[in-house]
């Protein structure tokens, strides 16, 4: 290895915050290195490979992903395997963190705007959730189903980007078109809920996490990789033990949206999807009302007044008009799907029940810093932390021991969800 070289591979493993015995476990000796995507790209004169550093908390919970990934392998389906160190072991512990290797596959990401590949996708995810089962129950958790709790903290972000917008001497373009639709979109969310609560959500969890469902958490066009050998699923960091629904309905609404929801190919697409992996009446329920909740919507929304896009005035206004186009389409497509169980439409609890329920009405705000004279610094008013603590105070603040479906307040510990099942005749209010 040529010294300049060596020089190089030490000088990206430092970027990225491996320690260079990672390597060594593993017998690589890289020519070349690069970061790519989160992970680190190692050309040897042997192979490629790709080292990431896990997400996970603790390596109890990265061996459940490597015997979830096993298992997925051993039924078929076209996942990437992890590759073992000289000592056998499928990870690595050190101090800088979890890693794990896996060999790199030629093939490219997948144009989901294609109609073809859409179809391809969604037969690809039928294929996973059919071949993901677990049994030990390392990977439930709680907060990545406690739809009540992220649909509540949703209702709170949409009364702090109101007042917010209001309180602003000069309301953005994007201010203003929020406003318009505030209403409209408060009493969507109120209705997934009240819908949610109808229900036997709590069940349908217990159900698919005894029966070792596995969720992907990620299946996005980024983690996928079509091959002459077929669509590839890839990034497991993100599995999860719950209802495969919730994967379906992301996958939906995200690609959905992409296809302006045209009923034919989405139809198609669901018909594909539950001829592999069949879906029960109350799964169909819930994807009904997982359909509902305006996702597009709320994403621009956050990108916008969390900050979590660097964009321009122009940029927003396009991506917030594209959504809207989208979820007018969502609905109809979600009507023409669902018939009667969309005509059975309950009320909403109102915003001012909502309140005095969940908090009180008048927030107190806190942006990152005073307002620069600079317009574009100007419209950037909150850090996603900020956003997310205010909407957590604003929920807890009131609420006593009372649980709603599946949400506990944030300060409390969760627990499983057998815990709430007892209180769960309080919540048909």
């Amino acid at each position: 290895m040529k010294e300049y070289l060596e020089d190089e591979v030490k000088s990206v493993c430092e970027h990225y915050g491996i320690d260079v015995e990672v390597l060594r476990e593993y017998e690589f000796y890289p020519l070349k290195a690069t970061i790519v995507a989160g992970a680190l790209r190692l050309v040897t004169d042997r192979q490629t490979v790709f080292i990431k550093r896990s997400t996970v908390a603790n390596d109890q919970h990265l061996h459940a992903i490597f015997e979830a990934v096993e298992g997925l392998a051993a039924r078929g389906a076209r996942v990437m395997r992890f590759l073992h160190t000289k000592y056998r072991d499928p990870y690595v512990i050190h101090e800088t963190g979890c890693y794990y290797a896996l060999p790199q596959l030629s093939g490219r990401m997948p144009d989901l705007d294609s109609p073809q590949e859409f179809m391809a996708a969604l037969a690809t995810l039928a294929e996973w959730h059919v071949s993901a089962k677990v049994k030990h129950g390392i990977l439930y958790q709680p907060r990545r189903v406690d739809l009540t709790y992220e649909w509540n903290a949703a209702r709170a972000k949409l009364q702090i980007y109101r007042e917010y917008a209001l309180e602003r001497e000069e309301p953005t373009e994007l201010d203003t078109r929020y406003l318009a639709i505030r209403e409209d979109l408060d009493r969507q969310v109120g209705i997934s809920l009240a819908k949610l609560r109808q229900i036997p959500y709590e069940q349908i969890i217990q159900t698919a996490v005894q029966r070792g469902h596995l969720c992907h958490g990620s299946f996005v066009r980024q983690n996928l990789l079509v091959t002459k050998d077929g669509l590839y699923v890839l990034d497991h960091d993100h599995l999860y033990e719950g209802s495969q629904m919730i994967d379906l309905a992301h996958y939906l609404h995200r690609y959905g949206a992409q296809q302006s929801f045209d009923i034919e190919l989405c139809q198609r697409g669901l018909a594909t999807y539950e001829s592999i992996r069949p879906i029960g009446q109350e799964e169909w329920r819930l994807l009904e009302i997982l359909l509902r909740f305006p996702v597009s919507i709320m994403r621009v929304l956050e990108w916008y007044y969390e900050h979590r896009r660097d964009w321009e005035m122009e940029d927003f206004i396009d991506a917030f008009e594209d959504a809207c186009h989208a979820d007018v389409a969502r609905m109809a497509f979600r009507r023409h799907l669902f018939g009667a169980l969309v005509d059975e439409e309950p009320e909403p609890l109102s915003i001012q029940a909502f309140f005095a329920k969940y908090g009180e009405q008048k927030m107190v705000f806190s942006p990152p810093g005073p307002p620069d004279e600079d317009e574009n610094e100007r419209v950037q008013l909150f850090t996603t932390q900020s956003i997310l603590r205010q909407s957590h105070e604003f929920l807890t603040k009131n609420v006593k021991d009372e649980t709603v479906g599946l949400w506990r307040p944030a300060s409390r510990a969760y627990g499983e969800l057998g815990s709430a099942k007892e209180k769960s005749h309080k919540n048909q209010d």
